[in-house]
């Protein structure tokens, strides 16, 4: 089995762990348990050693990452359908860019999608789940 790296970006997000009651999803539903920690995965896919201070090197203003909700989607898979709320963020997506075109990284997913999970669903079970947080956009995070 492979292992690879990755650089994520936490939220603290109060009443996150209170989402699952709150959207109203039936354990049943899921494929595994609802994600206790917010995030956005930066970049995917790291092999091999990765040395921290390249980060700061590359990116100086890594710390001035922004984010905004634009709304709530999901990826479709046979074996799982994946619940997430959709990111805008310039400044990650730039630095997604420069970290594939700087290292060596395995990813199956050539397309960066900023984005947060809210859960990993059974196939055809996330779009109920989806309609009902909908609404929920044009909300600012700051990491």
């Amino acid at each position: 089995m492979n292992e690879f790296g990755c650089l994520m970006v936490d939220f603290d997000i109060a009443g996150w762990s209170n989402l699952q009651q709150y959207i109203g999803i039936a354990p049943v539903d899921l494929t595994e348990p609802m994600p206790q920690d917010p995030h956005c995965t930066i970049c995917y896919g790291f092999s091999g050693e990765f040395d921290p201070t390249f980060l700061s090197k590359i990116c100086p203003a890594v710390a001035l990452l922004d984010f905004c909700i634009t709304g709530v989607d999901c990826f479709k898979n046979p074996e799982q359908e994946v619940l997430y709320f959709a990111l805008e963020s310039t400044a990650a997506t730039a630095l997604n860019n420069v970290l594939v075109n700087s290292l060596e990284i395995k990813n199956d997913y050539p397309n960066y999608v900023p984005h947060m999970t809210i859960g990993y669903f059974k196939p055809t079970c996330a779009e109920k789940y989806r309609r009902k947080v909908k609404y929920l956009k044009n909300i600012k995070l700051n990491p």
